[in-house]
């Protein structure tokens, strides 16, 4: 940087700046998919996993799977299942090493994906590792 004549202040607040800026940019695509799932949106979440797909973003394999999974949680029980959505979902939940908050809150959102018993052990496992938290979300 010294040899580009560029100030380290300056590059860690430009850095700065793209993290917060990714940062809002989730948390406002997340409100809108949360928005969609409940207005029943079928049409803007297909058009939501577009622009995931078209996207450059790192992460997008789990967040397409994660809006698919939204998506998959509208259908009737007529509807045809998307078992490899269901199936990536729960491997996403199992592959999380330690049961914390981002692995309860995936289990929430697509427990009707599992059979009872998968939903019986898992929610004995959160129950029992946070039975004395004081954390209302949990």
């Amino acid at each position: 940087m010294e040899h580009n004549n560029i100030p380290l202040c300056s590059f860690f607040k430009e850095l700065s700046l793209k993290s917060n800026f990714q940062h809002e940019y989730k948390i406002d695509l997340e409100a809108k998919v949360m928005d969609a799932y409940y207005h029943s949106n079928k049409i803007l979440l297909e058009k939501i996993i577009q622009d995931f797909e078209k996207s450059s973003s790192t992460d997008k394999t789990d967040d397409i799977i994660i809006v698919k999974g939204w998506l998959e949680s509208l259908k009737e029980d007529e509807e045809e299942p998307d078992i490899e959505v269901r199936n990536a979902l729960k491997d996403r939940v199992f592959n999380i090493p330690d049961l914390n908050k981002e692995k309860l809150t995936l289990f929430c959102n697509f427990m009707d994906f599992y059979d009872l018993d998968s939903n019986v052990m898992i929610a004995r496992k959160a129950i029992n590792k946070f039975i004395s938290s004081n954390e209302t979300e949990i």
